[in-house]
């Protein structure tokens, strides 16, 4: 559990150091107070097995680093149940990633977009991977989503991104009931590791800063 004051504080200045934070069982009510401070939640969705949808989130097998929605500022997960064997999460630093490549591969990139996950009315056809506000770096980046109009470089280039990726792996770990992550979705890919049987429960939740929020969450 935490406090809403000094632990409260903490937990978001970790966020904003790392990226992301886990909070160990923090549950519904200190969840509750993380999302308060962060900003406007725009969905909730359960993350659990559906036999009946082909879709890699809600089946068991292992998922490959991505970010989310590109109106999701922050994601935050509660986990209500974990499976025995697997289900590890994975997350990894896109700026990092980037910053491996060539000064020309950073260049080729800027013109990549991929298509957007259309789950608002007002959502573009597509997002670039990368943009700049402000002096710092959004990333969005889901290898499935990536458009096949790319020209060499920029294929070149984004291949060698993906290929980064797992080098620049920042934390592999294991949710347990009551848990909470954190992540910043505009910096942080995150991913899973395969798991068995059907178990496995948490509750995502995407958080838009609230247009007073300073990217600081002060």
């Amino acid at each position: 559990m935490i406090c809403p004051n000094k632990s409260l504080s903490t937990v978001l200045d970790k966020l904003n150091e790392l990226g992301y934070v886990i909070v160990e069982g923090a549950g519904p009510t200190g969840l509750d107070l993380i999302l308060a401070r962060l900003g406007n939640v725009i969905q909730i969705t359960d993350i659990k097995i559906n036999r009946k949808t082909k879709a890699l989130v809600t089946s068991s097998r292992a998922l490959g680093y991505h970010t989310d929605h590109s109106k999701a500022d922050y994601i935050a997960w509660l986990c209500i149940e974990q499976s025995v064997v697997g289900g590890e999460t994975i997350l990894a630093d896109a700026e990092k990633s980037f910053m491996r490549l060539s000064s020309l591969e950073r260049q080729a990139l800027f013109g990549v977009r991929l298509f957007e996950h259309k789950v608002f009315l007002d959502d573009e056809d597509s997002y670039p991977l990368v943009t700049i506000k402000n002096g710092v770096k959004k990333f969005y980046y889901s290898y499935w989503l990536v458009e096949d109009n790319l020209n060499t470089k920029q294929q070149d280039a984004i291949n060698k991104f993906h290929d980064f990726i797992p080098q620049s792996k920042v934390a592999e770990f294991k949710l347990w009931p009551g848990d909470v992550l954190v992540v910043d979705n505009t910096k942080i890919l995150h991913g899973r590791r395969a798991f068995l049987g059907d178990k496995r429960f948490l509750k995502r939740y995407w958080i838009r800063k609230s247009n007073s929020q300073s990217r600081g969450c002060k």
